[in-house]
């Protein structure tokens, strides 16, 4: 069974296209990063060093998966290049999904707008910090899972779930969607079995990695941080600005899998640190 439905020829002229800009951004992320900020440079090659040994601070540590694979890379190129190929494919994987997923509603060219749109929001988040590889690759394995769901395709997130918490734990977002399309969809008897297994193997695998490194309590401090910090709900609305007032207007009109995936909103401000609740 298969996630996506069929592709067309013009999507894979825009999939190059894609490949490019994801190369571009790629590349003016670690630019920023290692000549217009300096000090991020050293702090990036000290903070691989920590977590790929296992003695980084918390969350980071949890996100080991994300870390090793530049580190892969790394045997064949400079750290800087290896994470510039990193992001570029992962960025690309993330574009290539976000097109398959809007284009179900929006078509093609409404696909386009909205892969633009990601590429313009991206640098502007994660130039905000001096590493992260693991960002990249969770909005890729939710854009899966999202899209597995709106094909009322369940079984594919046995896997996906699973895959994507070993980049990041803010995989587990995707059961609260789940569970909201749950109660509202007719379809209980099917998807009872495939939410209860996702949950359990996703629990299973990120409490393995939990175990492996330690349990390293932070959300006691992290969580009054996102909540006392006014960035955290100012800065989105300053990102998106009037578009993020007219996505909720006629709410009720818009696609069901859409208005169930708006439980996010909220999850995403508190859970989120300033930096990360643009995204």
């Amino acid at each position: 069974m298969k996630i996506f439905n069929r592709i067309n020829s013009p999507d894979i002229a825009l999939f190059a296209w894609y490949g490019g800009l994801a190369a571009l951004a790629a590349y003016v992320l670690l630019w920023w990063q290692f000549w217009t900020d300096l000090p991020s440079h050293g702090e990036m090659f000290a903070s691989y060093k920590s977590i790929l040994e296992g003695t980084y601070d918390v969350p980071h540590q949890y996100r080991y998966v994300a870390y090793l694979l530049p580190d892969l890379i790394r045997r064949l190129f400079s750290l800087q290049t290896s994470e510039a190929i990193n992001r570029a494919l992962w960025l690309w994987a993330c574009a290539l999904a976000f097109h398959v997923y809007l284009k179900h509603w929006f078509g093609r060219h409404g696909a386009l707008i909205g892969v633009l749109g990601f590429f313009g929001v991206v640098p502007l988040v994660i130039l905000q910090t001096s590493f992260a590889p693991s960002d990249i690759p969770t909005v890729f394995f939710q854009i899966l899972a999202f899209i597995a769901l709106r094909n009322k395709r369940y079984v594919h997130l046995l896997w996906i779930a699973p895959v994507g918490i070993l980049f990041r734990e803010t995989m587990l977002y995707v059961f609260p969607v789940w569970a909201v399309m749950f109660l509202f969809e007719k379809d209980k008897r099917a998807q009872l079995p495939y939410l209860i297994g996702a949950v359990v193997i996703t629990l299973v695998v990120y409490g393995g990695i939990r175990f492996y490194f330690g349990f390293r309590f932070y959300d006691s401090y992290l969580l009054p941080q996102n909540l006392n910090d006014s960035r955290s709900f100012i800065r989105p609305i300053l990102l998106f600005g009037i578009i993020g007032v007219l996505a909720w207007l006629n709410f009720k009109s818009a696609p069901a899998f859409l208005r169930y995936a708006a439980v996010l909103v909220p999850l995403v401000i508190v859970g989120y640190n300033p930096r990360c609740a643009s995204v």
